[in-house]
């Protein structure tokens, strides 16, 4: 299923099934990004794991709403892709914290990062936000690439939030049928977090 251009039409014109299903039904089902799978937890828990991810797409998004249990006042929340915890994982990341800018590189880890969230002694009910945008996820003939943003706020005094970006990549040529969240160290995602991914384009 492609998008495909929508004719103009003239007044009196009879709008038929078939120019429903061509022309808005799929062209909705692959010009917009669709929701493939939502998870809310009701209670803390170690990963969330998204399996058996259709290939009917030419890209993936991920948004979430994360927290973490561990007795800290921030985490790293990351991916894992088909299960993989080699050292397959390579980011880049661009933070501000307060006033104060910061980045680095990070290669041959086990999860690639996507993003930093409040932890467990962040000031109460603070949630990190998050977006991530992952390329050709159904190719199997280069490795893959994400691109995340995140914003979290940790307490409610100076130097208590921050904004970090990050590009990611897995040595992989797989397809990506399979995607793993989880916490980088300690803790688990907070009861109360909220993710779904999304698939886009064709």
């Amino acid at each position: 299923m492609t998008y495909t251009v929508v004719p103009d039409k003239a007044t009196n014109d009879v709008f038929t099934e078939a120019m429903w299903d061509t022309h808005i039904k799929d062209n909705f089902n692959k010009a917009v990004p669709r929701p493939i799978a939502s998870t809310f937890l009701a209670v803390d828990t170690a990963s969330i794991i998204f399996s058996a991810i259709p290939a009917d797409w030419a890209h993936l998004c991920i948004m979430g709403y994360f927290r973490n249990t561990d007795a800290t006042t921030w985490n790293q929340i990351c991916v894992r892709f088909n299960g993989d915890s080699g050292a397959n994982y390579d980011w880049q990341w661009l933070q501000g914290f307060s006033t104060s800018p910061g980045g680095g590189e990070v290669l041959g880890q086990s999860a690639g990062e996507l993003a930093l969230i409040p932890a467990g002694n962040a000031v109460a009910n603070t949630f990190g936000a998050l977006h991530t945008w992952i390329g050709n996820y159904a190719g199997s003939s280069n490795n893959k690439s994400y691109v995340s943003s995140s914003g979290a706020k940790f307490q409610n005094a100076a130097s208590g939030q921050a904004w970090r970006s990050n590009c990611g990549h897995w040595r992989s040529n797989a397809a990506i049928t399979q995607i793993t969240i989880l916490p980088l160290n300690a803790g688990n995602i907070a009861a109360g977090s909220k993710v779904t991914l999304y698939g886009l384009g064709n």
